[in-house]
């Protein structure tokens, strides 16, 4: 999927209709999306999405500024500024966000964990609803 941007921005858009922001997998998937936005050369509104997760972030302390997540989604946002040769920007996010550096490898992306725990996957409308499968346990004790 790493070359598909298109597809990949068709089928991950839709979600942020169905997934409030207060949901766990609103930063995950959001940052998903900027991501994809970043690779179709995309880059206000990645720069948008970022900005927008940082603030919550920072508002709502829902993750720590050392977190793994966090610091992704910082340092997308530094290969937006360095992208546009923003030194000053760059800068003021290394200094907000500890932990950052200029990531080469920009292909990094996680498909798996925008399907995680979805229902709204594709792949999970397919499979029988909880109610019609078959449940095992333990075998039942008779004394």
């Amino acid at each position: 999927m790493s070359e598909r941007w298109k597809e990949a921005e068709e089928m991950v858009r839709p979600l942020f209709a169905t997934i409030p922001p207060d949901h766990p997998d609103w930063i995950h998937n959001m940052y998903g999306y900027a991501h994809i936005c970043f690779k179709l050369s995309c880059i206000e509104e990645a720069e948008k999405h970022c900005v927008e997760m940082l603030d919550r972030i920072t508002q709502t302390q829902i993750l720590s500024l050392e977190d793994p997540c966090t610091v992704a989604i910082g340092d997308l946002l530094l290969s937006i500024y360095h992208h546009q040769e923003r030194e000053e920007e760059i800068a003021a996010i290394k200094a907000k966000i500890p932990g950052l550096s200029l990531v080469r490898n920009e292909d990094r992306f996680d498909p798996y964990a925008i399907r995680k725990g979805s229902y709204l996957s594709p792949q999970m409308s397919r499979r029988a609803s909880p109610a019609k499968q078959h449940k095992t346990g333990p075998p039942a004790r008779h004394i």
